[in-house]
C-alpha cells in the first residue's frame, strides 16, 4: 500500500527532462516573487529558499568587467544622470545665474588682512584723540579698509607674511630691502615681478604704520578721503540721463501746455521761462526762488532787474554762480519767430501779470496765477507734464537740459569760433561748457573709422582669397 502512490506518480511523468523543466519553472516563479534579485543560478535560488531571512549576499561577476569608453552612448537603467544634483544640472543646462554677494565687495570694511589689522589699529591708538574715542578709531579703520581694493589688501597681507618669515629667519631689524630680495631669491620660488610688487606693498605698509616717506607722496588724509569716495560710489545711484533741450522739444511743450489745466498766467510763466532759459543758457537757481511763498531779493531775478528795448532785453543776475562781470549780464535779442522770441514772450508775461494784478517792480518775474513764485520743482514738473501730453514716451527734462541745449546743437554743426561763442553765450570762464555737451562725438572718430575700415577690408580680402596670405 505504501508503494502505490509512487508508482502512480512515476507513471504520469513522461521523462526525466520533463521533471527538470517543472522544477525549473517552479523555482522561476519563486524568483519572480523575490524583489531586487536578478541573475541567480538555480542552486543559489534553492539556497535562498531554504534560508529566506538570511543576509543577502552579492556575488561578483566572473572575470573583470570591461569599462565602457566615452564613445559608447548606450545608457544602463538607473544611471547617475537621474540622480544628478539640481545645482550641477542647472549649471550644465545653462540655467544658473550669478548672484550679488554682499559679503564680497571690492571695497569694504573687512578687507584688511588679519595679519595687518592689529598693526594698523595699534598705530591709530597711539593718537591721543583715538585713545579716548574708540568709535572714531573704528571709523578711521573702516575708511582705511575702504581706501584699497580687496585684492590689493590681499597682496599686502602676502607681502607682510613673507617679510615676517624673512625677519624671523635672519633676526633682522629695520627695513633691509636688498637683503630681503636676496633672501627671497635663495629661499623661495617667487618670481621677480611678484617680489617687486611685494616690495612696493611693504613700503605702503610702512606708510600706513606711521613711517614717513622721504619722497613725501600721499598723506594719511588722502587715504581717508579715498575711502570716503569709495563708500559714496558704492551707495551712489545711477545718474539720470540729461536730455538736451532743442526747438522740437520746446514746440511740443508749447502744444502740451494748451492741453493742461493750468491757468493762463501760470502757462505764460512756464513757457516764457522755457524760452528765456534756452536762449540764455540759464541756471534755474540763478532766477528762481527755493520756496513759492517767499524769496530772497538779493538772489532772485526781479522785474526791476530786466531792461527792455526794441531789439533786445537785458537780464541782470544778482548772484550768478561764476562771479565775473560778464556772467552777471544776459543779453537776449529779438527773433523773427514770435513764440520762440525771448523779448516778445517777456513783454507778454509782463502784460498778463499786470492784467491779473500780480505784477510788481520788486516782485519775482516768474509767478503763478495764484501769486506764488515758480520754483525749480514746480517749473520742471509742469514742463514735463506738458511734454508728456504731446509725447508720452519722452524722457524727463532737468535743469541742465537748458544749459546743454545750445552747446549740443552747435557741436553737431561745428561752426567756426564755436568755443569762443559758447563761452560768451553761457558765461563760462573756462572750457567747462564741454561738460554740458551731450552725445559728444569723440575727436578720434576719423582715425578710428579709417583704421577699422582698413582692417576689415584686408580681412574680407583674405577670406575671398585663402591662398593669398601664404603666397
Amino acid at each position: 500500500m505504501n508503494q502505490e502512490p509512487s508508482k502512480t506518480y512515476t507513471r504520469n511523468l513522461k521523462s526525466d527532462n520533463e521533471l527538470k523543466n517543472c522544477v525549473h519553472a517552479g523555482l522561476q516563479q519563486i524568483l519572480n516573487r523575490i524583489p531586487h534579485i536578478r541573475g541567480l543560478h538555480l542552486d543559489q535560488a534553492n539556497e535562498y529558499c531554504k534560508h529566506q531571512f538570511a543576509a543577502v549576499v552579492t556575488y561578483p561577476l566572473n572575470g573583470q568587467t570591461k569599462k565602457k569608453s566615452r564613445d559608447e552612448t548606450d545608457e544602463q537603467p538607473g544611471t547617475s544622470k537621474q540622480e544628478e544634483p539640481a545645482k550641477k544640472k542647472a549649471r550644465k543646462e545653462g540655467k544658473s545665474r550669478p548672484k550679488d554677494d554682499t559679503s564680497f565687495r571690492k571695497y569694504g570694511p573687512k578687507n584688511i588682512p588679519k595679519i595687518l589689522e592689529p598693526l594698523i589699529l595699534q598705530h591709530l591708538q597711539n593718537e591721543e584723540l583715538f585713545k579716548e574715542n574708540l568709535d572714531l578709531c573704528e571709523e578711521c579703520l573702516n575708511l582705511i579698509s575702504n581706501s584699497l581694493a580687496r585684492r590689493t589688501w590681499q597682496k599686502y597681507g602676502s607681502a607682510l607674511s613673507l617679510w615676517q618669515k624673512f625677519a624671523k629667519d635672519k633676526n633682522v631689524k629695520g627695513f633691509p630691502a636688498l637683503a630681503f630680495l636676496c633672501w627671497c631669491r635663495k629661499n623661495t620660488t617667487v618670481k621677480s615681478t611678484t617680489i617687486k610688487g611685494y616690495l612696493s606693498a611693504l613700503r605702503k605698509i610702512k606708510f600706513l604704520l606711521g613711517f614717513r616717506s622721504k619722497k613725501g607722496g600721499k598723506t594719511i588724509e588722502k587715504i581717508i578721503l579715498r575711502g570716503m569716495e569709495n563708500i559714496e560710489c558704492r551707495n551712489e545711484k545711477q545718474p539720470k540721463k540729461i536730455i538736451p533741450m532743442d526747438l522740437k522739444i520746446m514746440s511740443r511743450i508749447k502744444n502740451g501746455l494748451r492741453k493742461t489745466n493750468l491757468k493762463n498766467c501760470t502757462k505764460k510763466s512756464v513757457w516764457t521761462l522755457n524760452v528765456v532759459a534756452f536762449w540764455g543758457l540759464l541756471r534755474l537757481g540763478e532766477v528762481l526762488p527755493g520756496k513759492a511763498d517767499s524769496f530772497d531779493k538779493t538772489s532772485v531775478l526781479l522785474w526791476k532787474d530786466i531792461e527792455f528795448s526794441n531789439e533786445k532785453v537785458t537780464l541782470h543776475l544778482r548772484q550768478p554762480k561764476v562771479r565775473t562781470e560778464q556772467s552777471k549780464t544776459v543779453v537776449l535779442y529779438k527773433l523773427s519767430a514770435s513764440r520762440f522770441c525771448p523779448v516778445k514772450q517777456l513783454k507778454k508775461l509782463r502784460k498778463t501779470q499786470m492784467k491779473n494784478g500780480i505784477w510788481g517792480k520788486n516782485m519775482p518775474v516768474f509767478l503763478r496765477s495764484s501769486g506764488g513764485s515758480l520754483t525749480k520743482t514746480t517749473f520742471l514738473k509742469n514742463t514735463n507734464c506738458a511734454l508728456k501730453k504731446e509725447d508720452p514716451n519722452a524722457g524727463n527734462l532737468q535743469g541742465k537740459s537748458f544749459r546743454s541745449g545750445i552747446p549740443t546743437l552747435l557741436k553737431k554743426s561745428e561752426p567756426e569760433n564755436m568755443e569762443k561763442n559758447l563761452k560768451i553765450l553761457g558765461r563760462w570762464k573756462s572750457s567747462a561748457y564741454r561738460c554740458y555737451i551731450r552725445n559728444l562725438d569723440p575727436g578720434n572718430r576719423p582715425v578710428f573709422l579709417q583704421t577699422a575700415e582698413t582692417l576689415l577690408t584686408n580681412f574680407f580680402a583674405q577670406e575671398r582669397n585663402p591662398g593669398s596670405e601664404s603666397m
